[in-house]
């Protein structure tokens, strides 16, 4: 309880014999996760360097505009395909999927490819993937990747879908069916304005129609999230 202003503070409690007092936690005791973001554009390429694998468990988010992908066939290059590549033989979880737009250090932006990639210490990933040719329905899709997916020490889903041609609350009805406790953070994939055609991508190709999903295990991980809301200024 704070004291009022001028009175004396209660002197700490002195520790019984035997006891020990407890400390900040140490840098040892810190689950570790690194977080780093790249970006692709028609005109200067990647900025930094494409991410690349250093042996421990990742998850590599992607997502950019359509024009983008069309902008680097034009000129011959192939951004997506760089990072396929970059973590083909790992065992990295690797997710992107269209936008109507995303945000980078600087601030949002709907022109280029916004990398994020999360480097975890004690985490384990697995992976898994359909389609809604593959499974039928949204549901059934939610249920094959939460078979996929399940685990003693799943902590978390990440999943993102085709924008146009999967039904969302279907698809998380479905995950739910398998994995009821497990908390599932979806994305389904944009098209700016035009919602013409989507994609998504697991690290091979990006693809119209394709669900990809990742799961976080182990007992070290915390699930934390903020909602904000209300009114911003903007300009002058």
């Amino acid at each position: 309880r704070r004291g009022r202003r001028g009175s004396r503070q209660p002197e700490p409690l002195p520790a019984a014999p035997g006891a020990r007092l407890k400390t900040a936690p140490s840098a040892a005791d810190v689950v570790g996760v690194i977080a780093e973001t790249s970006t692709w554009r028609a005109v200067g390429g990647w900025v930094p360097a494409v991410p690349e694998p250093d042996g421990r468990a990742a998850v590599v988010l992607v997502a950019g505009d359509r024009d983008t992908l069309a902008a680097a066939t034009e000129q011959g290059a192939d951004p997506l395909g760089d990072l396929g590549r970059a973590w083909a033989d790992t065992d990295a979880g690797v997710l992107g999927w269209s936008t109507a737009g995303q945000t980078t250090g600087d601030g949002p932006t709907d022109v280029g490819l916004v990398v994020l990639t999360l480097r975890f210490d004690t985490v384990g990933v697995r992976t898994a993937s359909t389609s809604i040719t593959e499974s039928g329905t949204a549901r059934r899709a939610g249920r094959r990747l939460a078979e996929g997916l399940a685990a003693p020490d799943l902590r978390v889903v990440l999943v993102v879908a085709d924008g146009l041609g999967v039904n969302g609350s279907s698809l998380a009805s479905g995950l739910a069916d398998v994995l009821p406790d497990v908390p599932v953070i979806g994305v389904l994939a944009g098209d700016g304005h035009r919602y013409a055609s989507t994609w998504t991508f697991d690290g091979g190709r990006a693809a119209a129609g394709a669900i990809v999903a990742v799961g976080l295990c182990g007992d070290a991980l915390e699930l934390h999230q903020g909602v904000s809301a209300g009114w911003h200024p903007v300009g002058p």
